[in-house]
């Protein structure tokens, strides 16, 4: 079970997968389903309407307009499918790597607590605006349909039913019918929203935790760099195997990132483009306004999802290349002995080797992001001001 520090960061991503049922403080695997029929419930309705989702693609298949936007929606669906077999499948290196990054931040003191804490608290701010955000986009999708019915119905003096995603079911037509299915909706969507935040933002906090370590390793560096310039007698083997230790440990965690989530990083990308292609399509090609509000939410979801994935790669990067940088700046070289010297440089050559996350077969990064964002605008013919 994760310690009182690591639950209170965690509470974001503790509440949204408690929705599915999920126990984030659970110890091992075993225990990570603490409400089975809760999940099944939440499951149901998932596939109840990815059911109808398909069902409508493949009666309409001759009309691509009119169902990229019901494909858009659909491939979300099975990208968190996806990503929830992954968080089961791999529950155990997912809690334990949260058990590893407290307890090595356990050993930090005075100065090297606070850069961990302060990572830490903005991971929450983060995590908390992202939920709060996807909450305000869950209410939005499910209530302007409803009022655009409503609305339709008070001017045309005949009821005109309208759920928020184009679907088929086999249960359809009647007003106790549409009820039906728009509840399903909701709860279909609150749960792809819950399941969202909580593992992209347990994605972040692993993130910010691995820039917290290395701002820990920068600020050991730093207070033995400070000591050698005030006494050149000063020995740095102690100093300097913990540093060597505590790097190892830092790209152990990337390492254990990479297992985790390297499936999830390649269907991310691979998704989210397709996503994006069908849902800025819809955007552009439906005929019907009243879909252009949910388009729109599909099409922001997925360039933040999108964005915040390659954003963690990028930052990974840009500790490791801040952290050889420190090794070589902040040192008086031209005063050290050459004893000194040559046990500086396996820190040296260990720092030039660049850390970053990995998507199977491509680094995750900011590159990696501009370049999606170019596919899909030579795509879908988006103007340049929009990607």
């Amino acid at each position: 079970m994760p310690d009182k520090k690591c639950a209170k960061f965690l509470s974001i991503q503790q509440r949204n997968l408690a929705v599915l049922g999920f126990d984030l403080n659970a110890a091992e695997r075993r225990y990570l389903v603490e409400k089975p029929l809760k999940l099944l419930f939440v499951l149901s309705c998932n596939f109840y309407w990815t059911y109808g989702l398909m069902n409508f693609a493949i009666y309409n298949i001759e009309n691509f307009d009119e169902i990229t936007g019901s494909l858009s929606v659909f491939n979300q669906d099975i990208l968190l499918f996806f990503k929830m077999f992954i968080f089961f499948a791999k529950a155990d290196k997912y809690l334990n790597l949260i058990k590893s990054m407290n307890k090595l931040a356990d050993k930090a003191k005075n100065q090297e607590y606070d850069e961990w804490m302060s990572e830490n608290r903005l991971a929450e701010l983060i995590a908390k605006v992202y939920s709060y955000t996807c909450r305000v986009a869950v209410a939005f999708s499910a209530t302007v349909p409803l009022i655009y019915s409503v609305y339709v119905t008070y001017t045309a003096g005949e009821l005109k039913l309208k759920l928020p995603v184009k679907a088929r079911f086999t249960l359809d037509g009647k007003l106790s019918y549409f009820a039906f299915n728009y509840i399903t909706f909701v709860i279909h969507l609150n749960s792809m929203a819950s399941l969202t935040v909580g593992l992209d933002s347990l994605y972040f906090w692993f993130i910010y935790n691995i820039s917290a370590h290395f701002r820990i390793l920068r600020k050991k560096l730093e207070i033995m760099a400070v000591n050698l310039k005030t006494n050149l007698q000063y020995s740095i083997q102690d100093d300097l195997g913990a540093i060597v230790v505590y790097h190892l440990e830092v790209i152990r965690f990337i390492k254990s990132m990479n297992e985790i989530f390297g499936e999830i990083l390649w269907a991310e990308v691979t998704m989210s483009c397709l996503q994006m292609c069908f849902a800025t399509h819809a955007l552009m090609s439906d005929v019907d306004v009243s879909n252009a509000p949910f388009n729109i939410v599909v099409v922001f979801a997925v360039i933040i999802q999108l964005a915040i994935y390659c954003f963690g790669g990028e930052k990974i990067r840009e500790e490791s290349i801040s952290l050889c940088s420190d090794v070589y700046l902040l040192f008086p070289w031209h005063k050290m002995s050459m004893h000194q010297r040559r046990l500086m440089l396996l820190p040296l050559l260990r720092a030039q080797k660049e850390a970053y996350l990995k998507g199977l077969f491509f680094q995750v990064d900011r590159n990696l992001f501009v370049f999606v964002s170019k596919r899909i605008r030579s795509v879908t013919l988006i103007p340049v001001g929009f990607a």
